[in-house]
């Protein structure tokens, strides 16, 4: 909105113009209201006098436009002011931001001079409720001189709140070689609820001693590192690249961090990539390298960070370089899904947790860990992917991969998880679940330990001679109470993955995946509601074999072995070789089945089967397919038939065991009522190994007969041809009325043109008959067709359809003929 603007001219005359004429002077103090203001080199005194930004220009929008060369530092004293630069280049001029609720957005600086008046910061922020957007700085520091790119400058009573920087780029070079001097890219001092998100940090920094003189670690020991975080509280570091390289070294303990943070309680540390290199340190020189250094504080979350580090540096027991390093007072510290990886030449460390400066809490988890240095005996010669000296930790699903650039042997300090060098007070560790691939022979070791549980950890050795075992856990010399260990597995790699691959030759490799049930979908059915006999599924069931059996073979053989368990009422599938998997305890097996089974609980899914479980046993998932009926000619073997019914001799080699189908209830002893998915077992009065005809309860087995002639059998018994008129379920048939005998197998002519026998009235029959003779041509109703004669009354009924087609088109005409009159009249 533009309203009155008040404007100076050259003798100090005001005036207020209103719409561009104009009027008045008000009585009260002039008032900038106008929206934007360009700002440019020639003008630039008008808004920034003595470089301070004019009182009369709060709540405005500045736009910068052009190069602004050596102007010193430019104040923003007033509050609520905007300032765009897209057009803008900001050489060796600096910003102090001491107003709040103050938008920079679009600016760049080059800079290669000192600034002490400004802090020595490119841009100084003093106020709340900053806000820096698209900010680009280049900064070469001075030699020996202190240099900031961004500082946030807060005090402990006076903290800067709701700082934000986002979208921007700081590319710094510090080179304080010689002096104590402080060179970071961004430091945040008292700095509450700031929020820094998806920038790019590009830093070449100075290996440099530590600050002792502080008496502990604190805000002024480092004299070199990319970021700085004291006191923030509730900090959201945020989707942000940096990058820490070394291109020179001092004396002393020459160190380098990559993010510094001390006394910032509440905060997130997100999705950030961190690297840094030191090529410039010659191997056997020791230096000390730190991507994340975390001290003093409670409630920190530091999840889903690459973290990189990658140095020539480090010699036996002397270096770091080390991606996360922790010392307390700390508290409810959570580190999860991170990818840290580091090489060096020296001691090397992935998570590093001391409680020498207080007690110390962390959860690990579910982070991937790759660690390269020189292991040796001594303590400090130390390679692994935790190290926690803690009071008590939590440490859990993570993945861990160890290496010494160096001999390995038992006595070599190269470890995934250890606490191994002495801190004061208990130390209390839940370690389970993880998984370290090591050049070690220990996944574990802690130098003491009380109410503590390692378990279910495995380790996966490159050692050639390491055995196979449960061993993976080493225990030190110190105090270990109320301890509880096991199932620390130890693998050799080359065992492990040949187990894993089941195929050595790295040939051909057969993934199988267990069908999972996502659907909750249920293989019970109910068929409760149907009328007729609930008949137990029978794998491969020939419908068309009214006394299929189940073939129990007890002698082994060729055949699939079906077995009943005997605590199940359903019939066991066929029992295959399952291959054991890698651990113990209960487990899934995804790997096809080719050896012996596991003692451990595990199931596996047969097709036949569906849903099975057991106590050890892993049903195949492969079943051999059951044998072909006795009595069954399959198309192209002869067609001579063997009566199959005569009683075969009980001192038989055969063992074959025939289960019968559920029995009708006809008074013959055979008949159960319980209609549950389980064979029947024949009375005690019949032969084991002969089948019941369900009729009458004599043995009777089919003679040899051909597909076509048992097929037409199998029509005709759905037909009213044969005795019975009989209804289907499932291949199988039941009666739907009493008669002398069933309907015939053979298929017969004979059988067929009998008439049926029915206990109907003589009317009701003699009603039947006329109906049949006017339907069929005179052909008696009492007469049913075989099968071969069912297309003649297919093709009559074909003929009534059409016929009726006809009739209704022509209706349909008439209808419309006699509409479309009645709309004319």
């Amino acid at each position: 909105m533009i309203a009155n603007v008040s404007a100076a001219d050259d003798a100090g005359n005001s005036a207020v113009i209103s719409d561009g004429e104009n009027a008045e002077e008000p009585d009260i103090p002039d008032l900038y209201f106008e929206d934007d203001f360009n700002v440019t080199l020639e003008n630039i005194n008008k808004y920034f006098p003595n470089g301070v930004l004019a009182s009369n220009y709060s709540n405005c929008n500045l736009t910068f436009s052009g190069e602004f060369n050596n102007l010193g530092v430019l104040t923003i004293s007033q509050r609520n002011v905007t300032i765009d630069g897209k057009n803008s280049l900001f050489i060796n001029t600096v910003l102090d931001v001491a107003g709040s609720d103050v938008v920079l957005s679009n600016l760049s600086f080059v800079l290669n001079d000192s600034f002490y008046d400004n802090e020595f910061a490119a841009i100084l922020v003093r106020a709340d409720n900053v806000a820096l957007n698209n900010i680009n700085i280049d900064c070469i520091a001075l030699e020996d001189t202190t240099a900031y790119g961004i500082y946030s400058s807060g005090t402990s009573r006076h903290p800067v709140d709701n700082l934000t920087i986002f979208n921007s780029t700081i590319n710094f070079t510090g080179q304080n070689y010689n002096a104590d001097v402080y060179n970071y890219a961004l430091r945040m001092d008292y700095s509450r609820n700031a929020i820094v998100y998806n920038n790019t940090i590009n830093t070449k920094l100075v290996l440099r001693g530590i600050n002792f003189n502080t008496g502990r670690v604190a805000s002024d020991s480092d004299y070199s590192l990319a970021v700085s975080a004291i006191y923030c509280d509730d900090l959201l570091f945020i989707g942000n690249d940096v990058t820490c390289d070394a291109i020179g070294r001092s004396f002393g303990f020459p160190t380098l961090d990559c993010f510094f943070m001390w006394g910032s309680n509440n905060a997130f540390i997100l999705n950030n990539s961190f690297e840094m290199t030191d090529f410039f340190t010659y191997r056997g020189v020791d230096n000390y390298l730190y991507g994340l250094d975390i001290y003093s504080l409670a409630n920190l979350t530091v999840a889903n960070n690459d973290i990189s580090i990658n140095t020539t540096g480090g010699r036996l027991s002397a270096g770091a370089a080390y991606p996360i390093q922790l010392t307390g007072p700390l508290s409810n510290v959570t580190i999860v899904y991170n990818d840290l990886c580091s090489v060096s030449n020296g001691p090397n460390i992935g998570i590093y947790s001391s409680n020498s400066g207080g007690n110390t809490a962390l959860y690990i988890m579910y982070n991937r860990i790759n660690i390269t240095g020189l292991a040796g005996e001594d303590s400090w010669a130390l390679v692994a992917g935790i190290e926690g000296q803690d009071s008590n930790d939590i440490i859990m699903n993570n993945l861990i991969e160890v290496h010494s650039t160096g001999d390995v042997d038992e006595n070599t300090n190269i470890y995934g998880i250890s606490y191994s060098q002495s801190s004061p007070g208990d130390h209390s560790f839940d370690i389970i679940n993880n998984t370290v691939l090591s050049d070690g022979f220990y996944s574990v070791y802690l130098e003491s330990a009380v109410n503590s549980t390692i378990t279910h950890n495995t380790l996966i050795s490159y050692q050639d001679d390491i055995e196979d075992g449960h061993n993976g856990y080493k225990k030190g010399d110190g105090v270990h109470e109320s301890e509880m260990s096991y199932n620390n597995l130890v693998f050799n790699e080359f065992d492990y993955n040949a187990q894993r691959a089941n195929d050595i030759d790295s040939g051909y490799v057969f993934n199988y995946t267990a069908v999972e049930n996502d659907r909750n979908l249920s293989n019970i059915i109910d068929a409760s509601g149907i009328a007729g006999k609930r008949i137990f599924d029978i794998p491969n069931f020939n419908p068309l074999i009214r006394n299929d059996t189940i073939r129990h073979h007890t002698n082994g053989g060729a055949a699939a072995n079906y077995q009943e368990d005997e605590d199940s009422d359903v019939p066991a599938g066929p029992v295959g070789p399952s291959i054991p998997d890698a651990g113990e305890g209960n487990s899934s097996s995804n790997i096809p089945s080719n050896g012996s089974n596991t003692g451990g609980n595990s199931s596996s899914v047969s097709p036949q089967q569906g849903n099975s479980t057991g106590g050890g046993d892993s049903p195949s998932v492969n079943p051999k397919p059951r044998d072909i009926p006795e009595g069954m000619i399959l198309p192209g073997d002869s067609q001579n038939t063997v009566d199959n019914s005569t009683e075969t001799n009980s001192s038989s080699e055969d063992k074959t065991e025939y289960v019968e189908l559920p029995d009708t209830p006809d008074g013959d002893n055979g008949y159960v009522e319980d209609y549950n998915y389980h064979p029947r077992t024949p009375s005690n009065n019949q032969q084991s190994n002969k089948p019941i005809n369900p009729a009458n309860g004599n043995s009777t087995q089919n003679s040899g007969l051909n597909l076509r002639e048992l097929l037409v059998a199998y029509v005709n018994s759905n037909t009213e041809g044969g005795e019975n008129n009989v209804q289907s379920y499932g291949g199988r048939s039941q009666a739907t009325n009493q008669t002398s005998s069933g309907p015939s197998v053979t298929g017969s002519d004979a059988a067929i043109g009998e008439s049926k026998s029915t206990e109907s009235s003589d009317s009701s029959a003699a009603s039947s008959s006329s109906a049949g003779e006017s339907n069929s041509g005179g052909t008696d109703s009492s007469t049913s067709k075989n099968a071969y004669e069912l297309n003649d009354v297919v093709k009559t009924i074909k003929d009534n359809v059409a016929l009726g087609i006809v009739l209704i088109i022509l209706c349909l005409i008439c209808l419309v003929v006699g509409y479309k009159r009645q709309k004319t009249n």
